[in-house]
């Protein structure tokens, strides 16, 4: 028999915990992730919230295995 492991999946939204994080320059309001993952696509959606309050989005997409040169 043959047993493979399974890959675990961080499909879910994260928010980070500012009291608990150190980060370099000043303190953003807010940082949250939105994780879509089916094996092998990840698509992970980022949204920023800084100090001035001015809210940015950033979007990546890849997928597990790949090798990159």
């Amino acid at each position: 028999m043959i047993v493979t492991k399974a890959r675990p999946d961080f499909t879910g939204v994260w928010e980070i915990d500012l009291a608990r994080s150190i980060l370099r320059g000043s303190a953003p309001k807010r940082i949250l992730v939105e994780i879509e993952h089916h094996e092998p696509q990840v698509i992970q959606q980022i949204q920023f919230t800084p100090a001035d309050g001015e809210e940015r989005r950033l979007t990546f997409k890849y997928e597990t295995g790949a090798v990159l040169i």
